[in-house]
């Protein structure tokens, strides 16, 4: 016999869990605090720009584009596209 009312308490005490995770938890605050923190910081500091020279001058870069060539010549010669005449492979 099938205990509705079990599954019933299991799924109640479930929501509560999720409703009661982040008590006193202001999103608006949050959105606040987040739109200030934009505002005051430039985007050269938010953004991954200032790594890319270290990135280029370690070989990264090069590295990452091989691996990429690498794996589409895989692709193509595996699939039997047809097109490796046109790109040299």
């Amino acid at each position: 016999m099938v205990h509705f009312g079990i599954l019933f308490l299991c799924g109640l005490f479930g929501l509560a869990a999720l409703a009661s995770a982040h008590p006193g938890h202001d999103v608006h605050s949050e959105a606040s605090e987040r739109a200030q923190f934009l505002k005051r910081t430039p985007i050269e500091k938010r953004s991954l720009s200032h790594c890319a020279n270290h990135l280029k001058s370690r070989g990264h870069e090069a590295a990452n584009v091989a691996r990429r060539v690498h794996t589409a010549q895989q692709i193509i010669r595996k699939r039997d596209v047809g097109i490796g005449e046109f790109l040299g492979l």
